[in-house]
């Protein structure tokens, strides 16, 4: 390989290549290893497509239908030779560093359906991860995967599957960068004011309401904070635990992926707090909406109310609440 610098010079390196035939061939023993394709353009899905895959840029460490694994296996369901079934590739995220990714500290099973041809019908992608809330540090990450294969007659791995414990082995088909910047004591402004869902009518026996705000910056990334939400008083409102551990604060960012945070409801059961809650304003220019749930619990009072959160030193009243609305 001949490298042309900046600076006018050249440079000849030698890299060893192995190649993979996309078909197999009963008369050379080692052809048809199974293989993973790096998707190249708009036609594999994902949002926006299949490109961002080649080096999506996360500010919050959010990544969702970006990466995409297609396994193809040439021996895929002939009869009578060795690797001729593919069901699983093993894959890791490894940042520049060479250090492995909280997600994947060893190298990952992902369940793929392995297939001969040039389809795309099989492929998988990735379920959503978010580096930020593993703990993981910025910079570049390498999306490695190692096709697996098996041996039918033996149902043994087949030695025609590549090593997860051997980097050289790996099939780099996506990559990462993580842009996250910390930051100070203080942390960057911030806005709260009310929004979230549309404005929540409740009656006592009817359903739950989700009443919430809207926040936002220009000055992010915004840290962790500490929010407390409130109940207006003699409004006959209460909060609802809902599911497991019991009562939540939900955020959603700019994307609409949500992230839910247990909160602890005070002896009186006017306040929940909810200690370290990532507000999901990880850029320069982020939004993202939080709300709780609430019923009414008195048939007779009804009037105009809200909720108030306290976020930080930011406070606000929540969505407009009509009580007693029918």
């Amino acid at each position: 390989m001949r490298l042309s610098l900046n600076d006018g010079t050249t440079r000849i390196t030698h890299v060893p290549v192995e190649v993979l035939w996309p078909h197999y061939n009963a008369d050379k023993w080692y052809a048809g290893r199974p293989f993973v394709r790096l998707p190249y353009d708009t036609g594999w899905g994902g949002s926006p497509n299949s490109q961002a895959g080649f080096g999506y840029v996360s500010d919050n460490g959010y990544v969702a239908e970006k990466l995409i694994v297609d396994l193809v296996n040439p021996r895929q369901d002939v009869k009578d030779v060795a690797s001729n079934y593919s069901d699983h590739v093993y894959w890791q995220l490894l940042h520049e560093d060479g250090t492995p990714s909280r997600l994947t500290p060893d190298p990952a099973k992902l369940n793929v359906k392995g297939h001969q041809g040039g389809g795309t019908g099989d492929k998988r992608i990735l379920e959503a991860i978010n580096l930020r809330d593993a703990g993981d540090k910025p910079g570049y990450y390498r999306f490695l995967v190692w096709p697996q294969s098996i041996d039918t007659a033996s149902g043994k791995t087949s030695i025609f599957s590549w090593d997860r414990t051997n980097l050289k082995d790996a099939f780099q088909i996506g990559s990462i960068y993580y842009r996250y910047t910390a930051t100070g004591a203080t942390g960057a402004r911030f806005s709260v004011v009310p929004g979230g869902p549309p404005d929540v009518k409740l009656s006592a026996g009817g359903p739950v309401g989700y009443p919430g705000v809207r926040l936002s910056t220009d000055d992010g990334p915004v840290p962790v904070h500490t929010v407390q939400v409130s109940l207006p008083t003699g409004m006959g409102l209460a909060f609802v635990a809902e599911g497991n551990p019991g009562y939540m604060l939900t955020v959603l960012d700019g994307d609409g992926a949500a992230k839910h945070y247990p909160g602890q409801l005070s002896a009186d059961g006017q306040t929940l707090t909810f200690p370290k809650v990532n507000l999901a304003l990880a850029g320069k220019t982020s939004q993202s909406i939080a709300f709780v749930a609430i019923r009414a619990t008195d048939p007779d009072t009804t009037g105009r109310t809200s909720l108030t959160f306290q976020i930080g030193t930011e406070t606000t009243q929540s969505t407009p609440i009509e009580v007693g609305a029918r």
